[in-house]
């Protein structure tokens, strides 16, 4: 089992105790540091998926500022609010920009939206209860995932788009 030592000697990964001695960048670089070749593929796979469904429903600009909340209230989220040590990876932005995209169908009232906000909650419920979700030839391994990064995205996707609809106004 992966229990962060395989971090530790990473300049990248997000560790708290490294963030509370002033390396700063890992705000930033430890959502794009991943453990393995098929930890970045999964991602790479989720963010095809995300940008395949919601590439037009923001600009660039949107997309980069999505972005940048989402890191912004993960990482005030784990470090204030759970008892994580160490994380990387792009799950919780992409789970943040899949709130947004969800969110932003539903507000739009495309007739679809209901069904993929369904799954999203049964996703996320499953994960809570159960752990991962199972998968085919065990890609995931012996992978931790932080279930606290998925949650922040979501709330970080979610007031993302809630405030960029009140600041549009």
């Amino acid at each position: 089992m992966i229990d962060g030592t395989a971090i530790d000697g990473s300049a990248f990964a997000w560790r708290s105790d490294a963030l509370v001695t002033g390396e700063y960048w890992r705000l930033v670089t430890g959502h794009f540091t991943h453990l393995s070749f098929e930890h970045a593929a999964l991602n790479v796979l989720g963010a095809v998926l995300v940008f395949g469904l919601y590439r037009r429903r923001f600009s660039l600009v949107g997309w980069m500022t999505l972005i940048a909340w989402s890191i912004m209230v993960i990482d005030v989220g784990l470090l204030l609010a759970t008892d994580v040590v160490w994380y990387v990876g792009a799950s919780g932005v992409l789970h943040a920009a899949m709130a947004a995209g969800i969110l932003d169908d539903l507000l739009r009232r495309e007739r679809y939206a209901w069904l993929i906000a369904t799954l999203g909650v049964l996703k996320l419920g499953y994960e809570l209860q159960f752990g991962a979700l199972p998968w085919p030839g065990g890609a995931l391994g012996e992978m931790p995932v932080i279930y606290a990064a998925h949650l922040l995205g979501v709330a970080a996707g979610l007031t993302w788009l809630l405030l960029r609809r009140v600041l549009r106004r």
